[in-house]
């Protein structure tokens, strides 16, 4: 014995189908993470380091000399830096894949160098300290997207 449907039938059992089951994985899909909230980051104020030549060019302490090899995610994957009012140093935002390439930043007791892990210091707590170093500077004055 063979059941047989009606054509209207069919076709309002497919347009249900979808209804119930594709429109809400659109509806309900997790959004993409802001590329700033993406990776390691930690902010710092750091001296300028640097003899100006091609080899050694004039940048903030801790920051690459050359940029990394294609692929390679092991080091420092982003930087954005602006000087200090005085000039000599920097305020510069790193970021990194992994944690330990910004462990030497955090861990340096260099004169002169400050390092805020972000996440772990408020951004107020970070905001009035890098402020004694710049006036009127705000954390989103640097932004680094890295893909």
């Amino acid at each position: 014995m063979r059941v047989c449907f009606p054509r209207c039938f069919r076709v309002s059992f497919v347009l249900c189908s979808l209804l119930t089951f594709a429109i809400p994985s659109f509806l309900f899909g997790q959004r993409r993470v802001d590329g700033n909230n993406m990776y390691h980051r930690v902010w710092a104020v750091v001296p300028m380091v640097g003899s100006g030549t091609l080899a050694d060019p004039f940048r903030p302490k801790h920051v690459p000399a050359a940029p990394a090899a294609p692929g390679d995610r092991s080091g420092i994957l982003g930087f954005a830096s602006t000087p200090t009012d005085d000039g000599t140093h920097a305020i510069v935002l790193f970021v990194a894949a992994n944690r330990a390439a910004l462990n030497e930043i955090l861990q340096d007791t260099s004169p002169g160098v400050v390092a805020f892990a972000a996440g772990k210091s408020g951004g107020a707590a970070i905001e009035a300290a890098l402020a004694k170093y710049k006036a009127n500077f705000h954390l989103q004055d640097l932004r680094v997207v890295v893909p």
